[in-house]
């Protein structure tokens, strides 16, 4: 006796292929929020709008990481004849990435591998290995990195302001004046603490540690220990 199949193939569905072409068209069009009025019932219909829409904010996201590159690069002091030329290839792949970075986490990644690439003092290359990591870092990946990175900085920045404040009691300051450098120090300082306890809050720590596999990756990728 033969074996019967583990999936058993029902071809009495019951709805012609115009209605089924209408309901697999209507539940794409409900997952888009199209309004019903917008396009046709016809499934291929659907997909061509869906396609133009997907270049449309691709060539959107492009545009703005882009822009956002060149703004760090004029923050350098670095107009583009004094940048470095990228590789073709490598254009073509950061280009091809920036099209799916769906959150601003992962559009100032972009941007940033971007704008140190084309820096003549950063030895800094956009070969796949950078952005094969960047298109795996998925939202949640991008936050965690995103957190880290700010608090490493803010950490040093604060070590040498507290730094700064010791050594002035071997430049002849006073006490009452080491106090009073110090709490414009701490003062100083309190804004960036604020900042990076919103940043912090705004990471959904609770969120990220539910998904099991979300600090996996990050792992995999050997971005965190």
């Amino acid at each position: 006796m033969s074996e019967k199949p583990i999936v058993e193939i029902n071809n009495k569905i019951g709805l012609p292929g115009e209605k089924l072409d209408q309901a697999a068209a209507d539940l794409l069009k409900t997952a888009l929020n199209l309004p019903a009025v917008e396009t046709s019932s016809a499934l291929a219909d659907v997909i061509g709008l869906f396609g133009d829409r997907i270049k449309v904010y691709r060539a959107e996201r492009r545009v703005t990481i882009l822009h956002d590159a060149h703004g760090r690069l004029a923050e350098k002091g670095l107009s583009l004849d004094q940048t470095k030329p990228m590789l073709e290839g490598q254009v073509y792949d950061m280009i091809e990435g920036m099209g799916s970075a769906h959150t601003d986490e992962l559009a100032d990644m972009w941007a940033g591998l971007m704008a140190n690439a084309m820096d003549p003092r950063m030895q800094v290359s956009a070969d796949r290995t950078f952005t094969s990591v960047l298109q795996s870092l998925s939202p949640s990946d991008a936050r965690v990195i995103n957190f880290l990175s700010v608090a490493e900085k803010q950490t040093a920045w604060e070590q040498e302001k507290r730094h700064e404040a010791r050594r002035g009691n071997t430049q002849g300051m006073t006490e009452d004046q080491l106090a009073q450098r110090r709490k414009e120090i701490e003062a100083e300082i309190l804004p960036k603490k604020l900042k990076l306890i919103e940043l912090y809050e705004a990471m959904a720590v609770e969120d990220i540690q539910a998904d099991k596999l979300s600090l996996r990756n990050l792992v995999r990728l050997d971005l965190i220990a």
